[in-house]
């Protein structure tokens, strides 16, 4: 998974997400100011979850937004 800031962080947050989510894309620009205002206390662990059925048979419900996740 790909880490963003020091492993040995005070604080770590795992970020689920998919790429072509609107919500997603939302909660990361919070999550980079939090990064600015932390600094390298906090690092972000990026956890690609693709909502679109085909890349993750735990999707119970399609949504043409997510065709290309």
């Amino acid at each position: 998974c790909p880490l963003l800031g020091q492993p040995e962080a005070k604080y770590v947050f795992v970020e689920m997400c998919d790429y072509t989510c609107p919500y997603c894309r939302a909660t990361h620009m919070v999550i980079n100011g939090d990064m600015q205002r932390l600094g390298n206390a906090l690092a972000i662990v990026a956890l690609s979850v693709p909502l679109n059925r085909s890349c993750n048979s735990s999707v119970n419900c399609e949504n043409t937004r997510h065709t290309h996740a």
